[in-house]
């Protein structure tokens, strides 16, 4: 005797909504999680002595690939958070600059927008292999995007910050303390950036493409393939719409 499994179509919205919910805090528990870690262990923000290296724009590359421009900015403000966090557990040095938000959070939020409206497109590409390349490239030039924008909230929020902070007084030497400065924030500026390109022109799509296969998914598509050679769609009435499926 056949089992016949009824389905209303507003119960499977639901069922279809509930799970998709639960996919998305998932995968953000995920990011918030690799993000913490990295902040936390330093392996996200090296530094050394005026030279500043950071890596968390790795994973806030990765995790807006795949959720495009719709939630890409929750990566960048987790992000900045954890860069604020950082900088308020530091007690010395450049990155307590970092406490002022508009310099830790603002920058990695736009960051991450512009990152996921970039990747919307480079996902359309069909091509595996131009779609690679074109990730790679993006990733290089968004991480450099990252860089410039840090560095321009820095000099427009924080100059008289970073003139205390190295100990040069502009008002008794105006030109010799700006030229320190602009010495020292193209070395800044080059140093981080051009190692932080390179990883992620490498890294993420490396990450970001083979993930796709695994968060770019709808709960219906996950029904479909595990019951695609057990059941069997028999009936749609138009009239009062039920989805009945027949086990063979």
């Amino acid at each position: 005797m056949s089992e016949k499994i009824n389905l209303k179509p507003h119960q499977n919205r639901k069922s279809v909504k509930l799970h998709q919910q639960i996919r998305f805090l998932s995968y953000n528990a995920i990011a918030l999680a690799i993000i913490l870690l990295m902040a936390g262990t330093k392996i996200g923000y090296i530094t050394l002595g005026f030279l500043s290296i950071t890596l968390i724009h790795i994973p806030c590359l990765v995790f807006s690939y795949q959720t495009e421009y719709k939630y890409s900015y929750i990566y960048g403000l987790m992000f900045g958070l954890s860069s604020m966090m950082m900088a308020f557990v530091a007690s010395t040095g450049f990155d307590i600059i970092f406490r002022n938000p508009l310099i830790s959070v603002v920058p990695r939020v736009i960051f991450a927008i512009v990152a996921g409206v970039v990747f919307t497109f480079v996902k359309k590409i069909q091509n595996l292999k131009l779609r690679t390349t074109v990730c790679a490239i993006s990733s290089m030039l968004l991480t450099m995007l990252h860089t410039l924008l840090v560095m321009a909230f820095l000099y427009i929020c924080a100059k008289d910050n970073i003139y205390s902070l190295y100990m040069m007084d502009p008002s008794a030497n105006f030109e010799n303390a700006n030229q320190t400065f602009n010495i020292l924030f193209t070395t800044s500026l080059l140093t981080g950036m051009i190692p932080e390109s390179i990883v992620a022109f490498i890294v993420v799509p490396l990450i970001a493409i083979p993930a796709q296969n695994i968060f770019d998914f709808s709960f219906s598509t996950i029904f479909y393939n595990v019951y695609r050679n057990k059941i069997k769609l028999e009936n749609l009435n138009k009239s009062n719409p039920k989805l009945i499926f027949k086990k063979y």
